[in-house]
């Protein structure tokens, strides 16, 4: 998918980049939200208990304060000021992420129709009107989702879980326990789901190709089919190759519907296992400092959710590279063909409009599954003038 880039123009490149920039905070900024909460909690906690919180942290710094009072103030200064900036980088990546799948595209489009132009006609009787409709159509829809997924989704959900595991474990080891054991059946849950569907994913775009071949041939047909009553079993027949499209497609969705349930009933268990831990640390710690692990529950549960929802992103998001990555390898297999015939550049002017042929040979080319197999001789050494007029 990677390769599809040096199709673009600098400029679009940049935007990639500044875009995968802004995709690694993000993951980053959105933990820091649950460490702060975690401590508000941890204080609200402590005044019920008659005791005060004279210090905040902000990742490896412990701030001193004067009391609960100004750590309170300390603490919602920095919510919001987390939120606001986490909300601007957001933002700045999903911006560059858009231009760069839509000027992207535009210029993938651009070069492909150039390119189209320059081939022979015994270039494009390799592929079917069918295909190069598709290339221009489903292929480039693919390819824009794969641009997003590089630029942007395969960078924010790998860090999610990145950043998820370094900040669960440098918080509390114990409860961290719970999510190195939830991990792998999130994994396994997801990795399922998408071999699963890998196999109908690569059906339906080789349906979609013969759909539109059905297409380009009725509407080319058209006065025949209609001379000759053909319209009931042209109808049958599209009808027949969009119904299969139809259940591809439909088994795609369904199975796509049940990954998330599975993925959320996992999260549960997690859930479930966090707070017997935290039930195992009092009773065997005692309650010096349930004020703590209160803290503590609050950001694990949001962790957990972050980390599965990037494990699931994530897998989910390869899935979507590889059905873009057989979109990108139609897209660059037809862009590296080159014309049979040579471009010649010459200074030789026009003087006379007469047109002589000498020894002219031609053959047809005889082409299996795409590959030239053998010719036919049609013309040998013809030799002939058109005079001017």
């Amino acid at each position: 998918m990677l390769k599809i880039f040096k199709y673009m123009p600098a400029r679009i490149k940049f935007f990639a980049f500044l875009s995968a920039f802004f995709a690694i905070l993000q993951p980053f900024l959105s933990m820091l939200n649950p460490t702060i909460t975690k401590q508000l909690i941890t204080l609200i906690a402590k005044v019920q208990n008659g005791t005060s919180m004279n210090e905040v942290s902000l990742l490896f710094w412990n701030i001193t304060t004067s009391g609960t009072s100004q750590s309170m103030i300390y603490l919602i200064i920095m919510a919001i000021g987390f939120a606001f900036l986490l909300m601007i980088v957001a933002f700045l990546s999903a911006f560059f992420a858009a231009r760069t799948c839509i000027y992207g595209t535009y210029y993938l489009r651009k070069n492909l129709f150039e390119h189209l132009l320059t081939l022979s006609r015994s270039n494009l009787e390799k592929y079917s009107v069918g295909s190069l409709i598709t290339r221009f159509s489903n292929d480039l829809n693919k390819i824009k989702d794969g641009i997003f997924v590089v630029v942007r989704g395969l960078v924010v959900s790998p860090f999610f879980v990145v950043w998820g595991l370094v900040f669960t474990t440098t918080t509390n080891v114990y409860l961290s326990i719970a999510i190195y054991i939830i991990i792998p059946f999130l994994v396994g849950a997801a990795v399922f789901a998408i071999f699963k569907l890998f196999p109908y994913y690569r059906k339906e775009n080789w349906i979609l190709d013969q759909l539109n071949e059905l297409s380009k041939e009725d509407i080319n047909a058209i006065a025949l089919i209609k001379s000759y009553n053909l319209e009931e079993p042209r109808y049958e027949k599209y009808f027949n190759k969009n119904q299969e499209w139809f259940t591809i497609y439909r088994k795609n969705v369904v199975f796509g519907s049940f990954a998330w349930p599975i993925i959320n009933g996992f999260v549960l268990f997690g859930n479930v296992a966090i707070f017997a831990l935290v039930a195992y640390l009092i009773g065997s710690k005692g309650d010096d400092n349930v004020a703590k692990l209160i803290g503590d529950v609050s950001q694990f549960t949001a962790n957990l959710s972050m980390i599965s929802m990037g494990v699931f992103n994530t897998l989910f998001t390869i899935n979507r590279l590889f059905r873009s990555s057989v979109s990108a390898k139609r897209y660059i297999e037809l862009m590296n063909s080159k014309s049979e015939i040579p471009f010649v550049v010459s200074d030789k002017k026009v003087t006379s409009g007469a047109i002589e042929f000498k020894n002219v040979n031609f053959a047809y080319p005889i082409y299996k599954k795409g590959k030239l197999v053998d010719t036919k001789e049609a013309l040998k050494n013809i030799n002939l003038k058109i005079e001017a007029g």
